[in-house]
């Protein structure tokens, strides 16, 4: 088969941990793991600092387990401490950066990788019991785009199915903490379109700043385009809000991180993306009183050299600097 066809390698015994490593290391965007256990043998501090790794460079994990038909039928459940420890690893905006979901009924083994690269074979990805040595194991790995696809479509689905059920139970008891879940979980199969609508069809805009910071993970990896329509979509809803909102500081800071990573992909696009709501940008203190346009704001975040603080061109370029300092696109996501 042609080379830009793709290819599928199979891997036998000591060689499949180490493609394991490998591909993940090589993620940019988003990781599809399905393992039908979990254990502590291989959610150790090494694999757990790796996570944390790709998710400062902004890739989102799903995890799903589970081979009995009903949950409370496992035998071998994830222990708390290792799921706890999986739920530790935040994006650099503070979200929950590895989403690990039950989904059941299942034996297979896979991993998916920025929809590029499917592993798939008889190897427990996340649950072998620490025994390195070779046990007769083989893994596919395939990069042949169709074959790829048809495999994340249909884990991604299941995903998405999970995400909806929490989001219901989110909305029926108002639980603002269970609807970060969904959230991020749309976010990672690049559905944040979809993210927002769910928030507008709630009338849930205590949630806006959420979506922000996932939009944020996003722009970081590359996922979200920055002339994406939610964008402007999102934009859209500014008119629908007051400088009273309980969430106004967190929504400011998310537009401010929202911009600041923009203006570091294209600065033209920046400008463009707030300049037909600049007024709202001004109305809801978005922006400092000081700074009058769209191109004034986004200058905030180009690096400028460091002048005499004792001048009044100075003391200018201080301000700015802290402004941005202080609503850095990578700053720690303040909770709602």
């Amino acid at each position: 088969m042609m080379a830009h066809l793709g290819i599928a390698v199979q891997l036998r015994d000591g060689h499949i941990p180490q493609a394991f490593l490998e591909v993940l290391n090589s993620a940019q965007r988003q990781i599809l793991i399905y393992s039908p256990w979990v254990s502590q043998a291989v959610i150790d501090d090494v694999f757990l600092n790796l996570l944390q790794k790709l998710a400062n460079r902004g890739v989102w994990i799903l995890m799903g387990y589970g081979i009995s038909r009903q949950k409370e039928d496992e035998e071998r459940p994830i222990p708390a401490e290792v799921e706890k420890k999986l739920r530790s690893v935040k994006t650099p905006n503070g979200l929950p950066a590895v989403q690990v979901f039950w989904l059941g009924d299942s034996h297979v083994k896979e991993v998916i990788v920025d929809r590029e690269i499917h592993l798939c074979g008889s190897h427990n990805w996340l649950s072998y019991r620490g025994d390195y040595l070779p046990r007769g194991e083989s893994v596919y790995k395939v990069t042949i785009p169709h074959q790829v696809q048809e495999a994340y479509e249909f884990l991604a689905n299941r995903f998405k199915n999970q995400a909806q059920k929490l989001w219901n139970n989110a909305v029926q008891h108002h639980d603002t903490q269970l609807a970060v879940e969904p959230l991020c979980t749309w976010g990672a199969l690049n559905m944040e379109e979809m993210a927002l609508t769910a928030i507008q069809r709630s009338n849930w805009l205590e949630l806006y700043p959420v979506w922000l910071n996932v939009v944020c993970q996003g722009l970081r990896s590359k996922k979200i385009s920055v002339d994406s329509a939610s964008l402007r979509t999102g934009l859209s809803l500014l008119s629908q809000l007051s400088t009273e909102e309980a969430f106004i500081e967190s929504l400011r800071k998310g537009w401010r991180q929202v911009i600041g990573a923009i203006t570091a992909k294209n600065r033209q696009s920046a400008i463009e993306l707030i300049s037909d709501e600049w007024h709202e940008f001004q109305r809801l203190a978005i922006t400092p009183p000081s700074l009058n346009t769209p191109e004034q704001f986004v200058a905030v975040y180009i690096s400028m050299p460091k002048p005499d603080k004792t001048t009044k061109e100075g003391a200018a370029h201080k301000f700015l600097r802290d402004f941005k300092k202080n609503n850095d696109p990578v700053s720690p996501y303040t909770p709602l």
